[in-house]
């Protein structure tokens, strides 16, 4: 008796060292781009033990097991990581019914060179376990280093979950990164992680991250969110990725504290401004973020504008589309209408919204031509409705290049496309927006298929997996590559890694579409608009 008394007394004893070893190493580690290149965020996980209540009464003799501090190490040798941070760690508690918690750690490396490789190691050096491995990422180039720097080279994808589907990708990117570590430069997921992060406790979250640390720990990995983010007011979208580039102060989160807004933000990335906006706020509010995104994404693009001589190419990516054609194109223009043109409201409904957005009511819309505020009018306006902070019309009025999404599990590249829904057929001298589908990055549900003729305003569209890959090469030549994966290897072991579409896209004249119009009249300036690839000199 008094022997299996003290086995239990040892057991409890240990019992709290035993789970902090288990718990203290650091995983689903991911960097991200800061605002300037000299600062690289990193932000990983620990699981810490918490004690259910009965137990705690039950067991007063055992204490709590440390916690491990939030720490990274970096240096340009693996051997000599003598630079030292140490940053925040938030209690992360899932929103089921079991509030299952883990801690986030994130910091900041900061006063890096451009265009320069460092070794980095996170975690907490007095803990069992506690350090992670050894990772490297090259930073973003500044001024001086770009023109050897060139491309600018980055995998975009979206929809990707954690089955064979959305393996897949992750599997041929890695073996590219183990042959070249400088072949990319980074990451853009454009929305739905996991399928879903928070299911069965947030597990399926913690499975998501650790399937993309292989790549997101040695590429910055940003996001934007989408719809299948949406649980808990996109809990784990806000806490899973703290480590984005904060332009626009802070978001509820159903975490507790309100977390940094990685809803939307930008960033200079060599010759392009990148900019993540949140379709969701349309479809699942806070409707008064929608006018507070509107504007902070109109002041954000006009700072760009005047910043074209360094950073020409502006580049939004978002979850929705703002133009497709799966199933049908007008099904689809239909389903993402308020993200194109704005949620139809009351006037008493707008003003509420932009009251509590901080807004005035009069004075932010752009100064469209009249042809293009048709959104304002027609039936609902007779009904005393209004469609209002459209992303469309900042996009042609601001000159946005490239807008990239998910959302539909295809690819899909349109041509440029005025609002209105009209085309120019550019790849060349483009006179609108290019709007891009890259939903490809494979998940449990399935490709969504094309189900009528291919419309005039769309270049190229497959039903595959796969990945995009956007290089900018120089201030007016910008390459994009759609690539399938196989899913199961073929006969013999090969897998398929494949180029599926591409297009150059050239652009002399960067700035306001709509300015170009008034200056040139509706046709625009015609002389070398013409479609394919070219080579880059």
């Amino acid at each position: 008796m008094k022997v299996l008394f003290l086995g239990a007394a040892v057991l409890l004893f240990a019992l709290p060292i035993l789970i902090q070893a288990r718990h203290h190493k650091p995983e689903q580690i991911h960097i991200a781009f800061g605002q300037t290149s000299d600062l690289v965020a990193v932000q990983w996980s620990t699981r810490s033990y918490v004690q259910p209540q009965q137990q705690q009464q039950q067991q007063q003799q055992v204490e709590e097991p440390l916690q491990p501090h939030s720490f990274v190490r970096w240096g340009k040798d693996p051997a000599h990581l003598d630079n030292v941070a140490e940053g925040l760690t938030v209690d992360f508690i899932d929103g089921g019914k079991t509030k299952r918690r883990q801690r986030h750690h994130i910091v900041n490396m900061t006063g890096l060179e451009a265009s320069t490789r460092y070794h980095y190691q996170v975690g907490d050096e007095t803990l069992s376990d506690g350090l992670s491995q050894i990772y490297s990422f090259k930073t973003a180039p500044d001024a001086a280093t770009l023109g050897d720097n060139l491309p600018v080279r980055l995998v975009v994808y979206g929809d990707m979950g954690v089955d064979l589907n959305g393996s897949t990708v992750m599997r041929h990117l890695l073996k590219h990164l183990n042959r070249d570590p400088d072949l990319f430069d980074g990451v853009v997921h454009v929305g739905d992680f996991a399928y879903d992060m928070y299911e069965r406790e947030g597990k399926q979250g913690d499975l998501f991250m650790r399937q993309i640390e292989p790549i997101a720990a040695r590429l910055p990995y940003m996001t934007s969110m989408g719809n299948h983010e949406k649980a808990y007011n996109f809990l784990h979208y806000s806490e899973r990725f703290r480590n984005m580039p904060v332009s626009d102060g802070e978001v509820a989160s159903k975490n507790g504290p309100n977390a940094p807004n990685n809803w939307w933000y930008s960033f200079n990335l060599g010759p392009v401004h990148l900019v993540a906006v949140s379709t969701e706020i349309y479809d699942f509010g806070p409707l008064d973020y929608i006018p507070r995104q509107y504007q902070w994404l109109e002041e954000d693009l006009k700072r760009a504008n005047s910043n074209r001589t360094l950073a020409p190419w502006i580049i939004v990516h978002g979850h929705k589309p703002l133009y497709c054609s799966s199933p049908t194109p007008e099904k689809c223009d239909n389903w993402y209408r308020s993200q194109r043109e704005g949620v139809l409201l009351s006037a008493a409904a707008a003003a509420s919204a932009a009251a509590n957005a901080n807004l005035s009511t009069t004075g932010n819309a752009p100064c469209l031509s009249s042809s293009l505020r048709g959104t304002d009018e027609g039936r609902a306006g007779k009904r005393g409705r209004k469609r209002k902070w459209g992303l469309e019309e900042l996009f042609y009025l601001y000159g946005v290049d490239v807008y990239i999404c998910g959302h539909e599990h295809n690819s899909e590249r349109h041509y440029d496309i005025a609002p209105g829904g009209k085309t120019g057929g550019r790849t060349r001298e483009m006179g609108a927006t290019t709007y891009i589908v890259t939903g490809a990055g494979g998940n449990r549900e399935g490709n969504t298929p094309f189900e009528s003729e291919q419309p005039e305003r769309v270049a190229s569209r497959a039903e595959i997996w796969g990945y995009s890959i956007l290089e900018v090469h120089n201030a007016t030549h910008l390459y994009y590559e759609q690539r399938g994966c196989d899913v199961e290897p073929r006969e013999g072991g090969r897998e398929r890694d494949e180029f599926v579409d591409g297009a150059w896209l050239v652009q002399h004249r960067h700035g306001s579409f709509e300015r170009r119009v008034e200056e040139e009249g509706e046709e625009g300036d015609e002389r070398g608009w013409e479609r394919g690839r070219i080579a880059v000199a």
